[in-house]
C-alpha cells in the first residue's frame, strides 16, 4: 500500500524516511502552464548503490499516468542494462509509431545481439565476438559503422553487487557476487562445469542467476541460496547443496516492473516472476495451451511505458499496453515463411535435408535481444545455433531471406526517451508541454520535442514506484519545482 502524504511543491522529499513510496499530491495552482522541475540527488554514487525502479510519476486528476522516469532494470540473453540508464517518456495518443528495418546489414552476421556501452549502442557479432557501433546520421537515419569496436559490459548488477560467472578449474565453476565498492570482497556459489548461467534478475530484495541446466540461484546481502523446487515454482533452501543438471527448463530474459521482475522462460514462453528468495510462474504474459505458439520468451524492454516481449522460433513481438492487461502482436522481425506448413519451427522439415547441420530448428527465427537508446527501441534477429562461414547458405532461402537473420528492427517515438546519468547521482528533469530535458550536474544532456501533450493536466506525482518497479535506493532526495 503506498504511503500517501502532502508537501508543498518546493519541499524534498527523501525517500529514506518513507515506508514504501510517497504520492506527492499538488493542487492545479501549484503547477504553472510553463514547466516542472525535478531535481534529484543521493549521497550514494550509483556504481554503489546500482539504483534500480520508478523515480517518479505523474498523473491526472482521473489518475491517468501522463509523464514518468525510472532507472530499468533489464537482462537480454547476453547482456544487462547499462548502469545509470534512464528512461523517460509521456504518454500521450498517437504513440503507435512502426518498427523499421536498418538499411543496411554487416554481411555474414547471422547470430547478432543489441548490445549497450554508457551512450552507445552496438550490434554484437557472437560469432566473432565483434561489436558493431549503431549510429544516427545527419538525415535522422541509423546505420551500422563498419569498423568493428570492442568497449562493452555486460554484468548484471543489482543491490550494489556485480555478478559474474567464473571458471576456477577444469572441475569447478561458480557464480559470483562481488561488492562494486570492494571488489575483492566476494560471495561465491557452485554450478555444474559445463553450466552457463542464461539469465540474470533482480529487484529490491535479492538477485536470481539462471544456468542453462536449470539451477536456480539467489544472492542476497546474507550470500548465495540454491533453490529447490515447490509447489510448480522454486524456493531457496539453505541446506541445498547439489546443482541440478536438467535441460528441460531455461530462462532467458528478465525485467523489472510495476508487476514485479519478470523473467522470460523456455518451453512455454511464459513469465515468471522474482519474490524474495522465489521464482514462480505466473499469467502476465501472451502464453495460452490454445492459441500461443511461441515456445522461448528470449528479450524484453519496456518502452514508453509498454512492455514488449520476444519471441522464438517465429520472431515476433508481442506488446502489453500500459493501459491493458491484454497482449498483441505488434511486430514480426522476418518476412517469411508466409505460412507455416513445414511445423511450429520455420523450415524444420527443409533442414533435416540440409547437409552440415545437424539440427533441424537452426533456422528457428529469434528476437535475440532488445534495448532502448535516445528516442527509439531496438531490437535484432538471429537463428538457433552458431551461423559461422562454415555454414554454407541454406539452397532454399534467398539472399534477402538470409539477411533478414541479423537484422535490427527499431521504432522511434520523441515522446520517450533514454540517456545516461553519471556515477555522482545529481540530475534535474525540465518538463514542459513542448519538451523534456535532463541536465547532469549542470550540463545539458539529452532533450527531446514532445508532441500531443499538455503540462497543465498534470494533478500529483507519485515518487519510489510504477512503471519500472519500486527504487531500490532509499536514499534518493527528489525536489520538484
Amino acid at each position: 500500500m503506498l504511503s500517501v502524504v502532502s508537501i508543498l511543491i518546493l519541499n524534498c522529499v527523501n525517500l529514506d524516511a518513507a515506508d514504501g513510496s510517497e504520492r506527492v499530491v499538488l493542487s492545479r495552482s501549484n503547477i504553472t502552464d510553463r514547466q516542472i522541475v525535478i531535481n534529484v540527488f543521493s549521497p550514494i554514487k550509483l556504481s554503489e548503490s546500482t539504483i534500480s525502479g520508478t523515480l517518479i510519476s505523474a498523473y491526472s486528476k482521473s489518475n491517468k499516468l501522463l509523464f514518468s522516469a525510472g532507472f530499468p532494470l533489464t537482462w537480454n540473453t547476453l547482456s544487462a542494462n547499462v548502469l545509470g540508464e534512464i528512461h523517460l517518456f509521456v504518454r500521450t495518443p498517437n504513440m503507435d509509431a512502426p518498427f523499421v528495418a536498418l538499411s543496411r546489414v554487416i554481411e555474414g552476421v547471422h547470430s547478432a545481439y543489441i548490445v549497450k556501452s554508457t551512450n552507445r549502442i552496438f550490434l554484437l557479432d557472437e560469432v566473432n565476438s565483434s561489436y558493431y557501433q549503431i549510429v544516427k546520421t545527419d538525415q535522422g537515419e541509423f546505420i551500422i559503422d563498419r569498423e568493428p569496436v570492442r568497449v562493452y559490459d555486460e554484468a548484471f548488477k543489482n543491490l550494489g553487487y556485480k555478478y559474474a560467472k567464473e571458471g576456477i578449474g577444469a572441475n569447478e565453476t561458480v557464480v559470483s557476487a562481488c561488492k562494486i565498492s570492494n571488489p575483492v570482497l566476494c560471495d561465491k556459489i557452485n554450478i555444474s562445469p559445463e553450466s552457463v548461467v542464461f539469465a540474470f534478475g533482480g529487484n529490491e530484495s535479492n538477485t536470481v542467476a539462471i544456468t542453462n541446466k536449470g539451477d536456480v540461484l539467489f544472492h542476497s546481502k546474507n550470500g548465495w541460496c540454491r533453490g529447490e523446487m515447490f509447489e510448480g515454482g522454486y524456493k531457496c533452501n539453505k541446506n541445498a547443496t547439489n546443482f541440478i543438471e536438467s535441460r528441460g527448463w531455461q530462462i532467458y530474459s528478465s525485467i523489472k516492473t510495476h508487476e514485479g521482475t519478470l523473467l522470460g522462460e523456455y518451453p512455454t514462453g511464459r513469465f515468471w516472476r522474482l519474490g524474495n528468495g522465489t521464482l514462480v510462474p505466473t499469467p502476465l504474459s501472451p502464453y495460452s495451451k490454445n492459441k500461443h505458439n511461441n515456445l522461448e520468451l528470449q528479450s524484453v524492454s519496456l518502452f514508453c511505458g509498454d512492455l514488449y516481449a520476444g519471441f522464438w522460433p517465429r520472431g515476433e513481438v508481442w506488446k502489453k499496453s500500459l493501459e491493458s492487461q491484454n497482449w498483441e502482436i505488434t511486430h514480426r522481425l522476418f518476412s517469411h515463411p508466409k505460412i507455416l506448413i513445414d511445423g511450429l519451427i520455420p523450415y524444420r522439415l527443409s533442414m533435416l535435408l540440409f547437409k552440415g547441420l545437424n539440427s533441424s530448428a537452426f533456422l528457428g527465427q529469434r528476437v535475440t535481444s532488445m534495448a532502448n537508446h535516445q528516442n527509439s527501441l531496438f531490437l535484432v534477429s538471429g537463428n538457433y545455433g552458431r551461423w559461422d562461414k562454415n555454414v554454407s547458405d541454406p539452397w532454399f532461402l534467398t539472399k534477402k531471406q538470409i539477411n533478414e537473420y541479423g537484422l535490427v528492427h527499431y521504432k522511434t517515438d520523441s515522446n520517450c526517451l533514454t540517456t545516461y546519468i553519471s556515477d555522482k547521482l545529481n540530475f534535474k528533469i525540465v518538463l514542459s508541454s513542448e519538451s523534456v530535458s535532463v541536465f547532469d550536474n549542470g550540463k545539458n544532456i539529452a532533450e527531446t520535442k514532445l508532441h500531443d501533450f499538455n503540462i497543465g493536466e498534470i494533478s500529483h506525482f507519485e515518487i519510489g514506484d510504477g512503471v519500472f518497479g519500486i527504487l531500490s535506493d532509499k536514499k534518493v532526495q527528489i525536489r520538484i519545482n
